[in-house]
């Protein structure tokens, strides 16, 4: 072998040539070689602050409403103080306005939102070579209206969620559905490892021909190289988990109010092997719309959902049958969350690559204001949030959070996001 020191400092050889200087840069890009996700998780109609919100903090005490979620407190980012600003904008209703806002950071222009929401701003990077850019599934949305709508393709373009779980296996599962290795995902592993062994080899002839300052650059990329091979090895390569969910579609019916929980959590079960099959890296789910008439009996509360949000500040009753609705949510999450910390990725889960973001479309329900909205935050996407805390932002628009969630996600230029009138700059404080 005949190998100059310009050769080798110009491109390492033939090392850039046999995809090694790719694998450092996108190591460098994301930190412990897997893929970070989002998840966004929508409920309605506000909530009880007192029973939400914690005292902010480092080591914050559970409120009633996060109970549910105790395993993982650790795992938490409860924001306090966040206005949608920008749903004061504009025309329209106050559930119409939120519900435009809320991810957009847009006011309404005309019937629908005026800009592209944050997830499918984020999906059209992270997701880009993944069979769905992103998923987005419902429970009981109906309507096909401003309120209805909080995905947004682009100004003025709203995405309809799917309420059908049968349906939306199908589009997502019908092709791989009981097949052994429906993604290819062990051939796929042993044509990276035979590529990984040839870089190896290839390196340790070039080595013996280098020394000093030369040999320690391409040791880094041998470490590179190593640490790849040691993913690939272990559980929970990207794919590597992929079951298709079972749905029990018979007998279900996807708007009948009985099933407003079943029809919930094959929804979740759907989104969650759709990342763990790296089909995709962007999801949602909608319960419900902007003024959810949905009742809960299950849990003892008979009255619509939205009437209750109206009960005044001393209705005792009324309120708590409202904590009541916010926690049975909570459990919900709690379940989705359980199988994201269940699924092997690497050395940790799905979970510790992922972010799921829980929001609502009002803070005060029986006012429609749109201030002190609840959002939190689930996951660190890959250790990009410090989680275990809750923070107060005394105020701040919450198009800083969207602005602040692209660069949790990787899109680390974002300085803006939604209309810009709404967006001085990202939240600081998450990471």
């Amino acid at each position: 072998m005949s190998l100059s020191r310009r050769m080798f400092l110009g491109g390492l050889a033939g090392a850039a040539a046999l995809g090694v200087a790719p694998i450092v840069r996108m190591r460098t890009a994301n930190a412990n070689g897997f893929p970070r996700r989002l998840v966004v998780f929508f409920t309605p109609n506000g909530t009880i602050a007192r029973d939400f919100f914690p005292t902010p903090g480092d080591d914050f005490a559970l409120t009633p409403i996060l109970e549910p979620l105790r395993q993982y407190k650790d795992k938490l980012l409860v924001l306090d103080g966040l206005d949608l600003e920008s749903s004061y904008a504009g025309g329209g209703g106050p559930h119409q306005r939120a519900l435009a806002s809320l991810l957009t950071g847009y006011e309404l222009i005309g019937q629908w939102a005026g800009g592209v929401s944050v997830d499918q701003h984020i999906a059209a990077t992270v997701s880009k070579d993944r069979p769905f850019k992103s998923v987005e599934l419902g429970v009981q949305v109906r309507f096909a209206n401003t309120m209805s709508r909080m995905i947004y393709a682009a100004a003025g373009q709203p995405m309809p969620p799917q309420e059908s779980p049968k349906l939306a296996f199908d589009a997502i599962f019908g092709q791989i559905a009981g097949q052994k290795d429906p993604l290819g995902v062990e051939k796929l592993r042993r044509q990276r490892k035979s590529l990984l062994d040839s870089v190896t080899s290839e390196l340790a002839a070039i080595k013996r021909e280098l020394g000093g300052q030369e040999r320690e650059m391409l040791d880094t990329h041998l470490d590179a190289v190593r640490m790849m091979e040691k993913e690939l090895t272990a559980s929970g390569d990207p794919g590597g988990a992929c079951k298709p969910p079972e749905i029990n579609a018979v007998g279900v019916d996807p708007l009948s109010p009985q099933s407003y929980g079943d029809v919930g959590k094959q929804q979740l079960d759907i989104i969650h092997m759709a990342l763990a099959c790296d089909l995709t890296r962007v999801a949602s789910l909608q319960w419900s719309h902007g003024e959810s008439p949905v009742s809960f009996p299950w849990i003892g509360v008979n009255s619509g959902h939205h009437g209750l949000s109206h009960s005044g500040d001393t209705n005792v009753a009324g309120n708590t049958s409202l904590t009541k609705i916010m926690t049975w949510y909570a459990e919900q999450l709690a379940y989705f969350v359980g199988k994201l910390a269940a699924t092997p990725e690497g050395n940790g889960s799905l979970l510790d690559n992922t972010v799921v973001m829980w929001c609502n479309d009002l803070g005060k329900g029986n006012n429609h204001s749109r201030r002190r909205v609840p959002f939190l935050l689930i996951g660190n996407a890959g250790g990009n949030l410090r989680t275990g805390r809750a923070i107060d932002f005394g105020g701040k628009p919450h198009n800083q959070l969207l602005a602040s969630l692209c660069q949790v996600m990787g899109l680390e230029d974002t300085k803006t996001f939604g209309n810009p009138l709404f967006c001085p700059a990202p939240l600081t404080g998450l990471g």
